[in-house]
C-alpha cells in the first residue's frame, strides 16, 4: 500500500495523536488524509551552530527563497543549491549593453551619411560592447562550472 494514514502531531506536547473520529488535512480541516508512504517525516535533527555559522546559514536560506526544511531537502536531495549573488548585476549590465547596442544599431541605420570620424567611434564603442558581453560570458561560465 503506497499510502499511510497520516498521524497529527500535537505542536504542545510533541506527542503523537490518532483522532478516532478522522484525521487532520494539513488545512486543519477534520478528515480523512492519505500521505505518499516515502513523505511521511518523523525523525528530527538538531545540530549547534556559532553566531557568525548561523548568519550565514540564514544568508543563504533567504537567498534561496525556500523555507529551512526545503533548503536542507534541496541540500540533501541534489548535493548543491547555486545562490548566485551576482545575478542582479549582470542583468543591469546586460540591460545596458543592450541600450548601447541600440543605439548604436540605430546611428548606423539612420539616414545620415557617417564621416570616417563617426565610424571610428562606432566601432570603438562596439568594442568596448563586445568586450563587456564576453566578460559577462566568462562570469556565467565560472558559475556554472
Amino acid at each position: 500500500n503506497p499510502y499511510q494514514i497520516f498521524d497529527r502531531r500535537d505542536t504542545f506536547t510533541g506527542t503523537q495523536q490518532r483522532k478516532t473520529y478522522g484525521f487532520f488535512s494539513p488545512y486543519g480541516v477534520r478528515g480523512w488524509y492519505i500521505m505518499e508512504e516515502n513523505r511521511i517525516r518523523n525523525h528530527q535533527v538538531k545540530f549547534r551552530l556559532s553566531q557568525e555559522e548561523l548568519d550565514q546559514l540564514n544568508k543563504k536560506i533567504l537567498k534561496s527563497k525556500l523555507s529551512k526544511q526545503d533548503f536542507f531537502l534541496k541540500l540533501i536531495k541534489e548535493k548543491e543549491i547555486l545562490v548566485i549573488e551576482e545575478l542582479p548585476k549582470l542583468i543591469l549590465e546586460l540591460n545596458r549593453i543592450g541600450i548601447n547596442l541600440n543605439q548604436l544599431t540605430k546611428k548606423v541605420n539612420s539616414k545620415e551619411k557617417l564621416g570616417i570620424l563617426k565610424k571610428i567611434d562606432l566601432n570603438r564603442e562596439l568594442k568596448i560592447n563586445s568586450d563587456a558581453l564576453k566578460s559577462i560570458l566568462n562570469t556565467i561560465k565560472d558559475i556554472f562550472s
